[in-house]
């Protein structure tokens, strides 16, 4: 008998130490798990801190401008603006777009009955700005902005330009982000977050050839990373930093913050000719075109593949034309009747002709035609170019001038 209560005895004791050993291995791992939860919930209460005391634009609620420290100085209270979406981001440029064509338009009104010159000269009097929607939203927002930058450097490389070709690799405004309208959206150095508390955040750098995106879960460790991706080049680079030298980058560095790189052309699926060889996917152009001594426009063009905000493929034909006068042995930009747009045709299967004509002509400095056509996911873009096939076109009163976009 006393072996039997022996035997019990001592399993109840084995079993209330395996219990006890268990429930402390569980509890350790409830802790770690605890700690950690509280570690990323710290976080986002660190990001939603900082992203809550945010200015809120009047002109487009729903976006809000913070103080990020990314290693470049400014003069304003804020250097990056939030987006709840990327379509949020997309929609603020159209927003933009609207509010400038409003603007411009009431000035054209008053001007109706004079010549280009008149209105130039008169513009130049009483100090009318076409981009003062743009200046008005920064402002609003205690915002600087990469248009900011790019302006003021621009103003002071023409002023320095003579009657001969000139250099535009040196051009401050040949930058990779080629829309007035988005550069008042990003930072210096091309830089936006979108989300929110709820779901988080996620920074975003534009490259010429993507994106970096890094989730926000700690910000400490966010800013030195970003900091140093600031420094690979200069904000001012037209270019940008390359995709090998931001690859160097990121998979040396171990943040908490998950990084990912998105090159637009792997995102989209490796684009393969498909014959006839002749056939193009992607171009990228920009040249000057001197009609005389005192006028000269700067055009570019652009087709290719893209992600828009709802993350569908689709395909975007851009034209842009930037107008040119001399005055008073100066060159200046010119508020002039200009035009920007297409003639002739895309290819589906490099084939079918599907016709991409068209043109928008207004009294601006500057103006831009966007195109867009649907395209199929996969690893073959479906509609490409030929030579010859498309054009892009641009005039300044009255003056033309054309350019295969091949």
């Amino acid at each position: 008998m006393r072996t039997k209560n022996l035997i019990k005895a001592m399993s109840i004791i084995t079993v209330s130490l395996l219990y006890s050993c268990s429930s402390e291995l569980e509890t350790e791992d409830m802790l770690a798990n605890l700690n950690k939860n509280s570690s990323q919930l710290a976080s986002r209460e660190s990001a939603c801190e900082l992203f809550s005391s945010a200015i809120e634009s009047t002109i487009i609620p729903g976006v809000k401008a913070v103080n990020l420290e990314n290693g470049i100085s400014t003069s304003c209270h804020n250097n990056i603006l939030i987006f709840p979406t990327l379509q949020d981001y997309e929609n603020s440029i159209v927003k933009l777009d609207q509010l400038i064509d409003e603007h411009n338009d009431a000035f054209d009104q008053q001007t109706a009955n004079m010549t280009d010159v008149e209105a130039d000269d008169y513009a130049d009097e009483i100090g009318f700005d076409e981009d003062l929607p743009l200046v008005k939203f920064e402002e609003d927002l205690g915002f600087c902005s990469l248009r900011q930058r790019i302006d003021i450097m621009e103003e002071e490389w023409l002023s320095q330009q003579g009657d001969g070709a000139w250099n535009l690799d040196f051009n401050p405004d040949s930058h990779y982000i080629d829309d007035e309208t988005e550069r008042a959206l990003l930072s210096v150095a091309s830089e936006f977050i979108v989300g929110n508390c709820k779901i988080g955040y996620t920074y975003i750098k534009k490259f010429d050839w993507g994106t970096v995106e890094v989730e926000i879960n700690d910000l400490g460790s966010l800013s030195t990373f970003i900091a140093a991706l600031n420094n690979i080049v200069d904000p001012s680079n037209i270019n940008g930093a390359t995709l090998a030298q931001v690859s160097e980058l990121v998979n040396a560095t171990n943040s908490p913050n998950k990084i990912k790189i998105k090159d637009i052309g792997a995102v989209l699926g490796a684009i393969g000719q498909v014959p006839p060889s002749e056939c193009r996917d992607k171009v990228k152009e920009k040249d000057e075109h001197i009609f005389n001594g005192e006028r000269r426009i700067i055009w570019k063009h652009k087709y290719g593949r893209l992600l828009n905000g709802g993350g569908n493929i689709v395909i975007r034909a851009k034209s842009i034309t930037k107008s040119y006068r001399k005055k008073k042995s100066k060159w200046k930009k010119y508020r002039a009747t200009i035009s920007a747009g297409f003639s002739g045709s895309a290819f589906f299967i490099c084939s079918t002709a599907e016709s991409l004509d068209s043109n928008t002509s207004k009294k601006r400095k500057r103006i831009k035609l966007m195109k867009y056509t649907d395209d199929i996911a996969g690893n073959n873009q479906q509609k490409k170019l030929k030579p010859n096939g498309l054009f892009s076109t641009h005039t300044q009163e009255g003056n033309s001038y054309q350019n295969d976009v091949y």
